[in-house]
């Protein structure tokens, strides 16, 4: 029987996270994931974006997570001798005068925005249309999603605590003590990361968890030659030279991963606002995030349960957020800390 401190179900980004920060602690874990399980992560951009470009203002606790996002997923690189985190600007193209006062207006009202007080003429002009210019936004990027899975999924593989099964709740005894799961895994805690399938998670019944279908297509625009991503209603994040991921839908009570016509038209009819030459669609992708309805992430333990943890809800910003959560749920079990109520499970627990 494989005796790790933690189990964690699910290995998207959340899951993935949260065992690169806990074996950065020296701690072990085993991962449960199954291949039919969502697929979210995988399809996902792993775009991230500190600047709100509907309210004109930073996002979320954007100030203190930008440098820990990029120091976390450096520091996973080395771990995992591989190349996934990708620092860029976002060109935001300006839709007209009105849109431009805003923008410059925020930058002069609002110091230490991630959005830049200088607007960019548009250095496209063959290819995009942006009479207005374009603002800029800082400290943005991406992760390559299926690198980064991957590699985390062989760095756990290599320890032999890698599982490729389904997750049953019926094979799980949890004791004051311990964990232990179909007599193969006995642990300390367990951590569930199992995105919006977790909703049907008998530890967790009330967890407001909705289902947010995102889809994506992937485009070769001939002409286009960008390092950065380039943002007007939906976003395009280069691949290689004039390939792009163009994204992404928010399909509200939508749970199926199933890529459609009318989520392909979508993003094409918003392309072409801006693109001025013919593309090519390559592939159409889709993934179910889980959303929350007050837009906080998830993370805590189970009434009485104190060694039984959910770690979730991130949505489409699990890539900016998770860092941050995962080192909050760690040292809430190693050091006791408090989790910040802005995302305790607890907020949602009626007593």
């Amino acid at each position: 029987m494989q005796q790790v401190d933690y189990l964690i179900t699910g290995q998207g980004i959340s899951g993935s996270v949260l065992a690169m920060e806990l074996l950065s602690r020296g701690r072990s874990v085993a991962i449960i994931d199954s291949p039919e399980f969502s697929r979210s992560s995988h399809v996902a951009a792993g775009a991230f974006n500190p600047f709100n470009f509907r309210t004109m203002q930073n996002n979320w606790k954007a100030d203190a997570l930008a440098p820990l996002v990029r120091d976390f997923y450096r520091k996973c690189e080395q771990t995992l001798g591989a190349e996934f985190f990708h620092e860029r600007k976002i060109f935001k193209i300006l839709t007209g005068e009105n849109e431009k006062r805003q923008w410059e207006n925020a930058c002069r009202e609002k110091p230490g925005l991630f959005a830049d007080p200088l607007i960019r003429e548009n250095p496209f002009a063959s290819v995009i249309d942006a009479p207005y210019g374009m603002g800029v936004v800082n400290e943005a990027g991406n992760i390559s999603t299926g690198i980064f899975l991957d590699s985390v999924k062989e760095n756990v593989r290599a320890a032999g605590n890698y599982f490729t099964e389904k997750f049953e709740f019926g094979l799980l005894h949890v004791s004051e003590n311990e964990i232990v799961y179909a007599d193969t895994i006995r642990a300390k805690h367990i951590v569930f990361c199992m995105g919006f399938p977790g909703k049907d998670n008998p530890f967790f019944p009330s967890l407001p968890l909705r289902a947010v279908k995102g889809q994506t297509i992937h485009v070769h625009i001939p002409g286009l030659n960008c390092g950065e991503i380039i943002n007007r209603g939906v976003y395009l994040l280069p691949l290689e030279k004039e390939y792009f991921v163009c994204g992404a839908t928010f399909e509200n009570d939508r749970a199926d991963e199933i890529p459609d016509e009318a989520g392909k038209q979508f993003l094409l009819s918003r392309l072409e606002n801006f693109i001025r030459v013919p593309l090519r669609v390559e592939s159409v992708f889709a993934g179910v995030r889980p959303a929350v309805k007050d837009r906080r992430p998830l993370a805590g333990t189970a009434q009485g349960k104190k060694n039984v943890a959910v770690f979730n809800g991130m949505g489409s910003k699990a890539v900016f957020l998770s860092p941050w959560l995962a080192k909050c749920l760690a040292d809430h079990f190693e050091k006791g800390d408090a989790l910040p109520v802005e995302v305790d499970v607890n907020r949602f627990v009626t007593r």
